[in-house]
């Protein structure tokens, strides 16, 4: 499978697009986590920004954006927001995470939308990459499998 493959099935595994996809990793993804709560994995958030940093120049310059991919990224922003943000949210209301797993998920959700709105304008992804110590030499050459380590 092609690399820019893998990174869009990877978006898709971390925002829990195809939950009948009998995948192991699926079920501690990105969003899955969440629900029900077992803690946040930066692997996740990791894997999720490498991925957006391999599609970038479909995203950047593209006159057609993928439906799927950019429904699959709305959901992984719009749903952790959801569950783990909002005062009314699962998590926030039954207690169920630490606030400084808030708080890091807080800068998480915010880098991805960042990363994704930017890459929608035509700018690049590098600053928030920076920013979250992940370089773009790590981005290119990390390995986006959707198999088990």
């Amino acid at each position: 499978m092609e690399i820019k493959q893998q990174a869009r099935e990877l978006i898709l595994l971390h925002s829990y697009y195809k939950p009948t996809l009998h995948m192991p990793r699926m079920q501690d993804g990105f969003l899955a986590s969440l629900r029900p709560y077992r803690g946040l994995k930066e692997r996740n958030f990791r894997e999720v920004m490498m991925a957006l940093w391999v599609l970038s120049p479909e995203l950047q310059s593209g006159e057609v954006v993928d439906r799927q991919l950019m429904d699959a990224l709305w959901r992984l922003q719009f749903f952790s927001y959801l569950w783990g943000l909002s005062s009314g949210g699962m998590l926030q209301r039954n207690k169920l995470v630490r606030p400084e797993d808030s708080q890091l998920l807080e800068k998480w959700v915010t880098a991805i939308g960042l990363a994704v709105s930017n890459l929608l304008a035509g700018v690049g992804i590098e600053g928030v990459l920076r920013e979250h110590q992940i370089t773009s030499a790590e981005a290119e050459t990390y390995s986006t499998s959707t198999e088990e380590p």
